[in-house]
């Protein structure tokens, strides 16, 4: 019991990134507010930025989930039957790297919302050769 309990857990983030990947690439979720989406001081500036920063950061949860989704489940195969105190420490380790994770979707949404937006949340203008 424990040993499904733990894979279904491992399971939660890499599902849950999926879902909002698929989310936000297809629809960020209407008028900027407080209380649901990719919430930062550069993506809430204005529409643009809002929309901008819910495309970004979906593709990037897709292609977190999609990955953690592929590993997570590994270590604990490796696991199954064995004693309880194994397989929670398994699940456990194999959590803290998805949480950890999910940092890279702020980190380089927050990049790119720079590069393509000033502090107003204006458009950054690029000429041909990647030049302002």
């Amino acid at each position: 019991m424990t040993w499904i309990l733990m894979m279904i857990s491992d399971l939660v983030i890499p599902v849950i990134l999926l879902v909002f990947g698929r989310l936000f690439t297809k629809k960020s979720p209407g008028k900027i507010n407080k209380i649901y989406g990719y919430r930062t001081k550069r993506s809430m500036a204005n529409d643009k930025t809002w929309e901008f920063a819910h495309k970004y950061s979906g593709r990037i949860m897709l292609a977190l989930g999609l990955g953690l989704l592929a590993v997570s489940w590994l270590p604990l195969v490796f696991v199954f039957g064995k004693e309880d105190s194994v397989v929670g420490l398994t699940g456990v380790l194999v959590m803290i790297p998805q949480v950890l994770s999910i940092s890279f979707v702020i980190i380089f949404t927050e990049r790119a919302l720079q590069k393509n937006f000033d502090e107003e949340g204006n458009r950054i203008m690029e000429d041909r050769h990647g030049k302002l």
